[in-house]
């Protein structure tokens, strides 16, 4: 015999003794595999770690740090995004200003060292 069948003629006489009604082999097999299931199941919960602290606050600032660190992160990298475009943005400006020379209008714009002209048509 093997493990299985002594469970089953095991299981199949503490039933009867008990209840006095003979079952067949289907039911007893689904009450075995039910009674294994349950018994890995309290081994899986067994395994599971806890998360216990001492006090309310430790729960709070576990909570804190779940829900606000990952959104304080976010909008910290954004925030550095920014800051980082304005900076690059103040060396590429360029200052305009309007000039006149003989008489004639034009544009002078002052990017960086250098300066360029720009003609500009007057409206009639």
């Amino acid at each position: 015999m093997n493990e299985y069948q002594k469970k089953l003629e095991e299981f199949r006489f503490l039933y009867f003794t008990k209840y006095g009604v003979k079952l067949d082999d289907e039911v007893l097999y689904f009450f075995i595999r039910v009674n294994e299931m349950q018994v890995d199941l309290k081994k899986q919960i067994k395994d599971i770690p806890r998360l216990t602290y001492r006090s309310h606050w430790d729960y709070f600032l576990h909570g804190l740090g779940r829900f606000f660190l990952p959104s304080i992160l976010i909008v910290s990298i954004v925030v550095f995004i920014q800051v980082l475009v304005i900076s690059n943005t103040k060396n590429t400006m360029v200052n305009g200003q309007l000039i006149y020379k003989n008489g004639q209008p034009l544009l002078q714009l002052k990017y960086g060292d250098s300066l360029f002209y720009l003609q500009v048509k007057q409206m009639p």
